[in-house]
Formats: C-alpha cells, structure tokens, sequence
C-alpha cells in the first residue's frame, strides 16, 4: 500500500513572522491515489516539538518549513515525524526520518522506523537526545559565541587559567 512519507530534510536559515530563525524545509511526496489528512511534528535538540497538520496531493509532493529553535549557524540534530490519528500510537505511524546538518551545508538524513511518542502538550512529554550531536558544556555556557570556531567560554576560562598561573609565579 503506498502512503504519504517524508522524502527530504534540509536545515536553513530562514525568517519566521518576519523574525530570523533555524528552520528546516521538510519535503513530504504522497505516491498514493488518495489524499490523506496527516500530521508532521518535528524534534531537535532545541525544538521541543513543531506541530503541522498538512495534507498532500495525490502523485504529487510538498514541502514544509518548519521553525526550529536551535541557534542558527550551528549544527542542528533531530527527527520529523509524518503520522495520521494519534502521535501516541503507532498505528498511525506514516513515516520518521532523523537528519544532521548546519545551514548552507548538506543535511545528512536517514530513515527510521516510526516510534510513538507522548506531544509535547502532555505530561511527561518526549524529548529528543542525541549523544552523538549534543551541544557540549562550553558551546552551552557560551550561548552559540565562537572565537575562530572555539566557544567563548572555553577562552575565558584558558584566560583565567594563565592569569592564575602568571600571578603565582610573580
């Protein structure tokens, strides 16, 4: 049985109501004969859930962007999910893919099978992990600022560390 599934996941940059944001452009093909009334939610580290209800046109595709809430310019790890009825449940299950990439780059994605998970307007929601790409401590404490592609915090910290050193050696 053909269905709806998610072809592509490119992360941007982009502007949302105006606004400069991280997004990513979610190409969605039905190859089916049939309309079907579906739902795409996307996770990132950041995005604790972007939620569009789309439909797509028999034989044809779509694309939809989606606002995301990581920073822009870094890389940006997650996965979208394509579904009709209920999140929760994984009869409704179309499609899932997971993507890595930074704007202006090549987004590498891959295709998972659909796991069922609780929205983000219900208790004990999911959130997406990743240890692979998980911002680490210094790009955290930084908030995003680099120096020639070190985080900021990392050089306060060295500058620290010299001061200390340097002043017990006087």
């Amino acid at each position: 049985m053909l269905t709806p599934y998610i072809k592509n996941v490119t992360v941007a940059n982009g502007t949302i109501d105006g606004d400069k944001s991280a997004v990513a452009y979610v190409t969605l093909a039905n190859p089916s004969i049939q309309t079907y009334s579906s739902k795409l939610f996307v996770h990132t580290l950041g995005t604790e859930g972007s939620f569009y209800p789309v439909s797509i046109r028999p034989g044809g595709t779509r694309t939809i962007k989606v606002e995301l809430l990581d920073d822009d310019g870094q890389e940006i790890a997650g996965e979208a999910r394509l579904y009709s009825g209920n999140l929760t449940e994984s009869d409704g299950g179309l499609d899932q893919m997971g993507f890595v990439g930074t704007a202006g780059e090549q987004t590498e994605t891959w295709n998972e099978s659909f796991e069922p998970v609780r929205p983000t307007w219900m208790d004990n929601h999911y959130e997406y992990k990743n240890k692979t790409y998980a911002p680490s401590f210094g790009e955290k404490l930084s908030g995003g600022y680099e120096i020639g592609g070190i985080p900021i915090a990392y050089l306060v910290l060295s500058l620290f560390g010299i001061f200390v050193v340097v002043r017990r050696f006087r």
